[in-house]
């Protein structure tokens, strides 16, 4: 039997109507991916645990994807297997990388695979995300000190986990700091490189919350924003807040949109997600802030060129701001001597890890401004 033309012509448009309709989004004839993005980024897991990985996939126009055709592979299989699509278990002791690939384009995840004994908890009071918590090690027999001066340290991811090297048998106090928060401790007896019992969790209560206070929130290109903010002491006992750079009155900022930060990149005005005076001596002539109190930080210091100005004028030259857009902006005490100093810090630490990794975590937990640039 032979099929009229017409007929054969109307069912090959059928047939390509539906192969276009099976086109994966990253296909050439679909939008494509302009961003893959990992949840959580950086991971901790025991050998032999599960969890499930998440992916975002936004396309050219910055809106999510329907349906894209994703493909998965980890770099070292050994050390953790891809079960399924996202899925993946603990395999081996070390770290690796997790991929996410759409089209042209990929998202990572780093993550951590380690003894079950090794693997320990550390949470911050009042959050939900518990990553970028510093936790270090020293001997019992040394002087504890802060600020990351151990013999290492690691960082927990979004749970709060953490995974420690094995150490030398013998005492050990484990620390988990974070900047406003107070730090936690706990001793440990290793043998044979393994702690004898498993970690403790470790609970960071909040010291101080910071606010935003600015008099306007439209702004034009050209203006200068006076950061202003309130610092308030939320434990029961007089506070002493101290930097080792200038005095403590200098605060630093941090420019976010959507959620992002902006300021990133130092160059000569040092914006490393903080912007605050550097240099000089030592200064101890920190704050001091009764039990519950809120001070307002008003920007008018002795020194003005160490104020916490923005400059919207040189930002939009350089690019980092556009006009008709909001921006978060968030503000405390640069304080690196009362708290540890790698979180306002732009330089790699002796594992290699940037200090950038920390100092854009502090921007998420203040409470900031909300600004519109206008148009």
């Amino acid at each position: 039997m032979t099929l009229p033309i017409t007929r054969l012509l109307a069912l090959f448009l059928a047939l390509l109507g539906l192969v276009g309709c099976e086109l994966p989004t990253n296909g050439s004839n679909g939008p494509r991916a302009a961003a893959v993005t990992i949840s959580p980024e950086q991971l901790n897991i025991a050998i032999g645990e599960t969890l499930q990985l998440q992916v975002a996939v936004l396309g050219e126009d910055g809106l999510p994807l329907a349906n894209p055709s994703i493909k998965w592979s980890v770099a070292a299989p050994a050390i953790l297997t891809l079960i399924d699509e996202g899925l993946v278990q603990g395999n081996g002791e070390g770290e690796t990388v997790v991929r996410a690939t759409v089209g042209d384009s990929f998202g990572e995840a780093e993550v951590r695979v380690a003894d079950a004994l090794l693997l320990g908890e550390a949470t911050l009071e009042n959050q939900t995300d518990h990553s970028a918590l510093m936790v270090s090690w020293l001997p019992v027999s040394e002087p504890q000190r802060f600020g990351g001066e151990s013999t290492g340290y690691v960082a927990t991811d979004i749970r709060g986990t953490y995974a420690l090297p094995r150490l030398e048998d013998g005492d050990w106090v484990v620390t988990a700091e974070y900047p406003y928060y107070a730090l936690a401790r706990d001793t440990i007896t290793v043998s044979e490189g393994r702690p004898a019992q498993p970690l403790r969790a470790l609970h960071l209560t909040q010291q101080l919350a910071f606010e935003v206070v600015l008099e306007r929130t439209e702004f034009a290109v050209d203006d200068t924003i006076w950061v202003a903010f309130k610092a308030t002491n939320l434990t029961n006992d007089t506070l002493i807040v101290v930097s080792r750079t200038r005095p403590i009155t200098y605060g630093g900022y941090a420019l976010a949109e959507e959620g992002e930060l902006v300021l990133v990149d130092g160059g000569d005005r040092g914006l490393a997600g903080y912007v605050f005076g550097g240099g000089g001596q030592p200064a101890f002539d920190g704050r001091v802030l009764p039990p519950g109190h809120t001070q307002l930080e008003t920007a008018v210091y002795e020194i003005p060129s160490f104020n916490p100005i923005i400059e919207l004028d040189w930002l939009f030259e350089a690019g980092v701001i556009e006009k008709g857009k909001t921006y978060q902006v968030f503000a405390g005490y640069v304080a690196d001597w009362t708290y540890p100093v790698n979180f306002f810090g732009g330089d790699l630490n002796d594992n290699g890890l940037h200090n950038g990794f920390f100092t854009r975590s502090l921007y998420k937990r203040l409470v900031p401004a909300l600004i519109n640039i206008a148009e």
